[in-house]
């Protein structure tokens, strides 16, 4: 379904929907930089004599350093590019700083990492360790393309998602705009049905914002 206009939007709903845009790429491109990280060190430093990988010789300790100076060597290329820095790869204080507020770890993190799972260190293995690292930075990023919201706000966002005639504002939080907004942009409309289920698909209970009439109505037509 098409994006609903927003050109009619208050300031606050227009700047929310763009800033989210923006930490969807950035959250892509780190994502990306993960992996190249992984492919460039493996491509280097894995490859036997006939060129195929091999991950036994993540078992060397040698290999296992070289592999992880790499994989770094990497990502701050890639964060001194996205924050305009200079960071001296040798300043281990500087280095880990840097990496984690770009891909959620650290160069000791990332050491313990391939030492612990040496040969098991796969690509496979990398893009698990990766997705959960990039869930720490989705929130990260999600708070702060959310971080210029107030109460006050609440209203202009449930005109804007067309929910007024189902849910209470009075009732609601910032939190709960905040995950309606990325339902309302993943399916283009809101139902009572649907609000309940986004939160019972993170183990919360039924949103008691929802009218009560919505819910009688839904109980009836069950029971018809």
């Amino acid at each position: 379904m098409a994006d609903k206009p927003e050109d009619d939007a208050p300031e606050h709903v227009k700047k929310y929907g763009g800033l989210k845009k923006k930490a969807k790429k950035i959250l892509d491109t780190t994502k990306l930089a993960h992996s190249e990280a992984y492919v460039i060190s493996a491509d280097s430093l894995l490859r036997d004599k006939e060129g195929n990988i091999d991950y036994g010789l993540l078992e060397k300790a040698k290999i296992q350093q070289q592999f992880v100076d790499q994989m770094v060597g990497h990502y701050i290329q890639r964060a001194n590019e996205y924050f305009g820095t200079n960071i001296n790869s040798e300043d281990r204080m500087q280095v880990d700083q840097l990496l984690r507020a770009y891909a959620g770890i650290t160069k000791t993190e990332l050491e313990k990492n391939v030492r612990t799972y040496g040969k098991k260190y796969t690509v496979e293995t990398h893009e698990k360790v990766r997705d959960e690292l990039i869930k720490k930075v989705a929130e990260q990023l999600s708070e702060s393309a959310g971080a210029h919201l107030r109460e006050e706000h609440i209203g202009d966002f449930v005109k804007h998602m067309g929910i007024e005639d189902i849910v209470d504002s009075t009732k609601m939080r910032v939190e709960d705009i905040k995950l309606l907004h990325g339902a309302y942009d993943a399916h283009g409309a809101l139902s009572p049905k649907l609000i309940e289920s986004t939160y019972l698909e993170l183990g919360a209970p039924k949103p008691a914002y929802l009218r009560e009439k919505e819910k009688k109505q839904k109980k009836e037509k069950k029971e018809a």
